[in-house]
């Protein structure tokens, strides 16, 4: 974090993990929290232009991370957010025509296990929502804070994991991308929705793994 405003040092942690240990760093945007929101086409492309400049490829005189350039965005578009849903999709496919063949750029997606989510899709129109009308390089389903009956069911082997698995896994091969299986860091954290009810999620290492494997072994061609 660099809420005491030395937002440079993080910039040069970002470029000592891409470059020491050879990983990739994506901006989040978004989040279960806060005010945000895109709500026409022209803010859209005005948004994708600022990432653009300030944290990827492009150039600007502000720069917050200073040299560092970050390998990608991930959409983390939460709360009740419908009416901009289509606004994210032109804000990616704004962000990916600056992608040049010189240089690997990522966008993903960070969904609910709930399909289709309710902002990021996919809605089955090609002028919809993000996961339907913009490409992405694959998806971090959040495999959590859906666990009890008031919600989906839909965490790590809740009574309707599977189900929803079934589904990410389909809509990825179909769409020839990839999905992750997201899943809470740390036990002893409350993970809630903003509106209240929906929670929980974490699992045992080895509840974990088993969940991976199982994916791996039942869906290989898209489980990324």
């Amino acid at each position: 974090m660099c809420c005491d405003g030395d937002c440079a040092s993080v910039g040069d942690e970002v470029t000592a993990c891409q470059q020491t240990y050879g990983k990739k760093i994506l901006l989040s945007l978004g989040g279960a929290a806060g005010g945000y929101g895109i709500s026409s086409t022209t803010q859209a492309n005005d948004v994708a232009d600022e990432i653009w400049n300030n944290f990827l490829g492009g150039t600007s005189s502000v720069r917050p991370f200073g040299s560092a350039v970050f390998d990608g965005v991930d959409f983390d578009i939460e709360g009740s957010r419908q009416a901009q849903a289509p606004y994210y999709a032109t804000l990616a496919n704004r962000l990916r025509s600056y992608f040049p063949s010189t240089r690997n750029y990522y966008i993903s997606a960070s969904p609910q296990c709930v399909f289709p989510d309710a902002v990021l899709g996919p809605d089955g129109t090609s002028t919809g929502t993000l996961l339907s009308a913009a490409q992405v390089d694959w998806v971090n389903v959040q495999f959590y804070n859906n666990g009890f009956d008031a919600c989906d069911g839909c965490n790590i082997f809740g009574y309707n994991y599977a189900n929803r698995l079934a589904q990410w896994a389909t809509w990825a091969a179909t769409e020839q991308t990839y999905f992750l299986i997201g899943a809470p860091g740390a036990s002893g954290v409350r993970f809630a929705d903003p509106n209240g009810g929906c929670q929980g999620g974490f699992v045992s290492l080895e509840t974990l793994e088993s969940a991976l494997s199982q994916a791996c072994d039942d869906y290989p061609s898209s489980f990324g």
